[in-house]
């Protein structure tokens, strides 16, 4: 997780028989900052759809969240980019993760699809690491 702490320093100073005492206490804040996402499995996979899901916390900043899917990607292809398909919940706000999902539909059955989770802040942008999945196979009836 990337986020900043700051240390702000409350203190009371006095005189106690001749000599300066002080006294000082230390509170930690939490700054806004970069947002952090993790992908999670795909679920309700069928032949041509499937549901991403994901997990973002957006660090105190209005953040936006998508994701990221392709069949290749992942293998450094070089080819067409990734489609991208916004979070059902985005935008996000707060500090804590919260649950992403995005449903997809006309997927080719019986192949292997890789995704990430994105989200982006003021503060700047994160690709969780890369999952995947594969949809189910055209079921083939053969008769005698």
């Amino acid at each position: 997780m990337r986020h900043k702490v700051t240390r702000k320093s409350l203190g009371h100073c006095f005189f106690l028989f001749g000599s300066l005492m002080c006294l000082t206490f230390l509170s930690s804040v939490a700054v806004a900052g970069f947002p952090d996402g993790i992908s999670q499995s795909a679920t309700v996979i069928s032949q041509t759809s499937a549901t991403l899901n994901g997990l973002v916390n957006p660090n105190n900043e209005n953040t936006t969240v998508s994701f990221e899917y392709s069949t290749n990607f992942n293998q450094g292809d070089t080819g067409s980019p990734p489609a991208i398909i916004a979070a059902g919940q985005s935008p996000l706000t707060g500090n804590g993760y919260q649950a992403v999902s995005a449903d997809l539909s006309d997927l080719t059955p019986g192949s292997r699809y890789f995704f990430r989770v994105v989200s982006v802040n003021a503060s700047g942008r994160d690709e969780s690491p890369t999952s995947e999945f594969l949809t189910d196979l055209i079921a083939t009836v053969t008769t005698d």
